[in-house]
């Protein structure tokens, strides 16, 4: 992700104060372009989205979530069998994986872009369990995302993504204090409004189609019971935020119109007279609750000690626990508590049940100690009814069942095995740039997987170029002899070790690990010149034995004998594990090198 230290927020806030969805509006409202960089209080890496105009157009998620070669599988485009052969030959090329699939004909663009996009939407879907003490900032006219990822931009409909994000967050607070402002006011759809783009399923646009034909209040289209009593709520509240219900002839338009029947403009802040502030450089901030009806604060400072817990509250302490801990390893059936063969209408009723217990919002004070572990829960069990509602995504997931596997936890390892990869081949090509910005990536890939011997070496020689002269180095000895034992065949990781002896004057040895790293890749023109080197002054040295004692030996001192000459140390010989010496031995071959 791009640098932004230094930079200043357009604005900041948390999103138990202005929820995610309200952002979403608002950016869209004003066609807003610039990052949206979202931070958990717990630490981590952060999120970021990149929105172009208002449309969310980049995402990034500080963990690993949606693997592409796994839901082009999902959606039908990548064979198994494709997926793991494209996943073996990727590891070893340089390409991000959706280029290598397109370069390697496995699959055209435009289903590369399918796939992007709905991977984007899964992304998003993850964003919307975030916790409400995650911290956002806004970065107006910056991309944060530039560097990061391919140069596609996947410009995603905004109201599909609010309907998804007010689902997600259906037992939100704020929900219900918006809709109780509405009273018994008639409902009535805004002329300009377009209900087909939100992507609402058939039976919630039953509930649409009877605003439309016999417009009442909220408790009439509740008690008409066309769909169930949330769904009907949800729906009412998110044509409310988007302004897609009216009760005026001069309300603004809906959110969300295409650019061309858009007649919005940016509201700017007020201007100071000693410097002006940029059209659109706002505070985002929701619909304030009266104090009221929100519910109350209660400051973490007053949190209890866990000693003080009840039996209650200590029992469902260690059930959020236990279950966060298993949660990975189980399917989305089993996640959401419904079988294989369950109705959609049983999919949606015992998600906004769940969400009752399990989200992070609505734990007491007490029990901050899990929140975090409670908003792992709630995510895969948003990812689980994500996945579940959709029939497309349903079936695929079936077939990925029938095939072993379907937990997140087999998914995770996919994913993180892929990042390690694709860090570490720009931790390679900006490491040869000797651009310091190698060390993040790298350190990422060793730290995801260690046991790689690639990963290790190039880690070692980072961490090597950052250290003093006289700085002891036995540890990134012993890490390349980790990397030599786990792959005999690493070039980088012979070559790392052979200067690192040679620093600390294991010359004999070092010139051994010159020559492996020579053999694996005759192209290493380094290890060839350092063989090549020791080589010359040995032959010197021993030419200068063979001739300096003769030319004393016809007037040797009286009563003294001359020295025989030194004794050459024989060749070292080779560790067991490392490669196969080529025919005629390593100095032929770099013999040619040099020739004249």
């Amino acid at each position: 992700m791009t640098k932004i230290a230094g930079l200043t927020p357009t604005a900041e806030g948390l999103l138990e104060k202005t929820p995610l969805v309200h952002l979403l509006v608002y950016l869209a409202d004003r066609e807003l372009t610039g990052s949206l960089v979202l931070s958990s209080r717990s630490g981590g890496e952060d999120h970021a989205i990149y929105f172009l105009q208002g449309q969310a157009s980049k995402v990034r998620t500080g963990e690993p979530i949606a693997h592409l070669g796994r839901v082009l599988f999902e959606l039908g485009i990548l064979s198994e069998e494709a997926l793991n052969a494209s996943l073996a030959a990727f590891s070893r090329g340089s390409d991000l994986h959706g280029e290598h699939l397109v370069r390697a004909g496995v699959i055209d663009r435009q289903k590369l872009m399918e796939g992007l996009k709905v991977q984007a939407d899964r992304k998003m879907a993850f964003l919307f369990t975030l916790p409400g003490d995650t911290k956002y900032r806004f970065y107006q006219d910056f991309n944060a995302l530039e560097d990061w990822g391919g140069p596609e931009m996947i410009p995603l409909d905004t109201l599909p993504i609010i309907w998804s994000a007010v689902r997600a967050r259906a037992d939100d607070p704020i929900v219900d204090a918006t809709l109780r402002r509405l009273g018994t006011t008639t409902l009535k759809l805004h002329l300009r409004s377009d209900v087909s783009r939100f992507g609402f399923a058939p039976h919630e646009m039953s509930a649409i189609e009877m605003i439309r034909a016999n417009p009442s209040s909220l408790v009439g289209l509740i008690e008409s019971r066309v769909v169930p009593r949330r769904t009907a709520e949800l729906i009412v509240y998110v044509l409310l935020i988007t302004r897609h219900l009216d009760h005026r002839a001069d309300s603004a338009p809906p959110v969300g119109l295409s650019k061309g029947a858009s007649v919005n403009t940016p509201v700017a802040a007020p201007v100071s007279a000693s410097e002006g502030v940029p059209v659109a450089r706002v505070k985002l901030t929701a619909r304030q609750v009266p104090i009221d009806e929100a519910p109350p604060a209660t400051p973490r400072s007053s949190v209890p000690a866990p000693a003080a817990l009840s039996p209650e509250l200590a029992a469902r302490r260690d059930t959020i626990a236990k279950r966060a801990e298993a949660i990975d390893r189980e399917d989305y059936f089993s996640m959401l508590g419904i079988k294989q063969d369950g109705a959609p209408g049983e999919v949606q009723t015992a998600y906004f049940a769940l969400a009752k217990l399990w989200h992070p919002d609505r734990l007491p004070p007490e029990l901050s100690s899990v929140r975090d572990a409670a908003s792992k829960v709630f995510a895969r069990m948003s990812e689980a009814f994500e996945t579940l509602s959709d029939p497309v995504r349903r079936k695929r997931y079936g077939d990925v069942m029938k095939g072993g596997g379907g937990t997140p936890e087999e998914a995770d390892k996919i994913q993180a095995i892929i990042d390690a990869a694709t860090d570490f081949q720009r931790a390679e090509i900006l490491w040869k740039k000797r651009d310091p910005t190698a060390e993040e990536f790298i350190n990422r890939a060793y730290k995801a997987d260690p046991e790689q011997s690639d990963y290790i070496a190039l880690y070692a020689t980072v961490q090597l170029a950052k250290r003093a002269p006289d700085s002891p180095v036995d540890d990134l000895i012993k890490l390349c002899d980790q990397a030599i034992t786990n792959g005999e065949r690493c070039e980088l990781a012979y070559f790392c070790r052979a200067t690192l002896k040679k620093r600390v004057g294991r010359i004999e040895s070092a010139m051994v690990d010159f020559k492996n790293a020579y053999e694996l890749n005759p192209k290493n023109l380094d290890a060839a010149r350092e063989v090549r080197l020791y080589e010359m002054r040995r032959a010197k040295m021993n030419e200068q034995r063979r001739t300096t004692p003769s030319s004393r030996r016809s007037t040797p001192p009286t009563g003294q004998r001359s020295s025989p000459p030194p004794r050459t140390s024989p060749p070292p010989k080779k560790p067991s594990g490392a490669p196969p010496k080529k025919e005629g031995g390593v100095l032929s071959g770099i013999g040619k090198l040099f020739k004249r």
